[in-house]
């Protein structure tokens, strides 16, 4: 199932270029098993603290980690990513006002959330490549680090 934002991208926030303001939208995919309420929670958090900071979410950025995403679950974290199960023309959406970013929430393991802000989301995307791990899963085991 496939989940989003509506409306975040009404706000322009602060990118990690100081003098640009960017447009975003959060994704989210999850089994149908998992309780859609835990994962529009999850976004709801995630969109009201880029608001708050006025801060945009790039790719590649980590949130987290903390606890469990869902129950039962070792994903504590979120990783920002190109919607890539898609085309890449969904990554970004143009409207009368400009673009607007679309940001995978993908949810990861305190040990791939240290390994991103260790060695970088490049060579993270290359291990998710290469491992190629069902990320939709949120009962799915770390990758080999």
């Amino acid at each position: 199932m496939g989940y989003a934002t509506l409306g975040l991208s009404r706000h322009l926030l602060v990118s990690a270029v100081p003098t640009q303001s960017v447009r975003e939208e959060f994704l989210m995919l999850a089994p149908k098993a998992v309780d859609p309420h835990l994962i529009a929670g999850l976004l709801h958090q995630v969109a009201s603290r880029a608001l708050e900071a006025h801060h945009a979410y790039r790719y590649g950025d980590v949130l987290g980690p903390a606890n469990a995403l869902v129950p039962g679950s070792d994903l504590t974290a979120l990783y920002v990513a190109m919607p890539n199960y898609f085309p890449d023309e969904f990554a970004t959406f143009t409207d009368e006002d400009g673009d607007i970013d679309i940001a995978w929430l993908v949810p990861i393991t305190t040990g791939e959330a240290h390994f991103v802000r260790h060695h970088g989301w490049h060579k993270f995307e290359d291990v998710l490549a290469e491992q190629d791990p069902d990320v939709i899963d949120f009962h799915r085991s770390e990758v080999k680090l």
